[in-house]
């Protein structure tokens, strides 16, 4: 599953540590083996939340680091950036449901993973949109949310997360960006609209 051949000449199984050196990601075997992009095929569709979303959340909840996340982004497929982005859209959704900022962090923090490995940064662009929408319609102050989350972030990606909500607000609609607010069987949720 990683690219790297490996989990690290330090991985240990059982939930203690994986990568190497000084850069360690708690996780079990399990829990990395989930991250697998193909096991998340049709994924940001499905009813919010599903099982998927607790194996990425028990990823982002690991990181407390820029270290952390640089773990996560060495030791996962280069494609699992679709997966984070795509958490971070369902996030955005049962964020506003349960009118949790903690669960918007945690989408942010997942788009900070995605654009550390992204083949086009634009495409998490449009998932910074919907959870900036989303702090808005919790009345939780974005420029605060997003700062906090960008914490854990590399500091080339923490740039763009704390710049994002200082952008024009005709550049922070979501339907520019093909989402719209709407609803599902479980309640409130972003729709895309392409």
């Amino acid at each position: 599953m990683f690219e790297n051949g490996g989990y690290g000449e330090d991985g240990i199984f059982g939930g203690r540590k994986w990568g190497t050196g000084d850069e360690v990601m708690m996780l079990s075997e399990e829990q990395w083996e989930a991250l697998d992009p193909q096991k998340y095929i049709g994924y940001g569709v499905r009813e919010i939340p599903c099982v998927e979303d607790a194996h990425v959340d028990a990823a982002i909840r690991a990181i407390t680091s820029s270290a952390d996340m640089e773990v996560i982004v060495r030791f996962t497929r280069r494609s699992a950036w679709r997966v984070f982005n795509a958490f971070a859209v369902r996030m955005a959704s049962l964020g506003v449901r349960n009118r949790d900022p903690e669960i918007i962090r945690r989408g942010l923090v997942a788009c900070g993973v995605a654009l550390s490995s992204a083949e086009d940064f634009r495409e998490v662009i449009l998932s910074l949109t919907v959870l900036h929408r989303a702090s808005i319609l919790i009345e939780e102050d974005p420029v605060h949310l997003f700062r906090e989350a960008s914490g854990v972030m590399p500091p080339w990606i923490a740039e763009i997360v704390d710049q994002f909500p200082m952008r024009e607000v005709k550049d922070l609609r979501i339907e520019p960006y093909g989402y719209a607010e709407g609803r599902d069987g479980s309640g409130f949720r972003f729709v895309s609209t392409w």
